[in-house]
């Protein structure tokens, strides 16, 4: 999805341009999240044991081996959500010693 190449605007006013939420480049192109205490309220690496497994028939939440429970904040589904409508990428940037999680 790259962005259109633009002329440089011949005044400082040129160059201010007032974006509506339906205008494609209100948005990035991708957005990077960390996750510890980001996108879930715990440290996966010293609170999580695998193996994970799904709790039943719930979309958000997971289950450790010790039924430690793991599941995003409430907002993030709904975040996430609008980023894959808007064909926005999304990625995941986390300094983890357990990469496996």
């Amino acid at each position: 999805m790259p962005r259109k190449r633009q002329v440089p605007p011949s005044s400082p006013a040129e160059a201010i341009r007032i974006l509506g939420p339906d205008d494609p480049d209100a948005y990035p192109l991708a957005v990077v999240f960390d996750l510890d205490y980001t996108l879930w309220d715990l440290w996966i690496d010293t609170h999580i044991s695998p193996p994970l497994k799904r709790d039943g028939q719930a979309i958000n939440r997971l289950t450790d081996r010790r039924g430690q429970p793991l599941a995003f904040y409430p907002e993030v589904p709904s975040i996430l959500a609008e980023l894959k409508q808007r064909k926005i990428h999304v990625a995941a940037a986390s300094r983890t010693s357990a990469p496996e999680l």
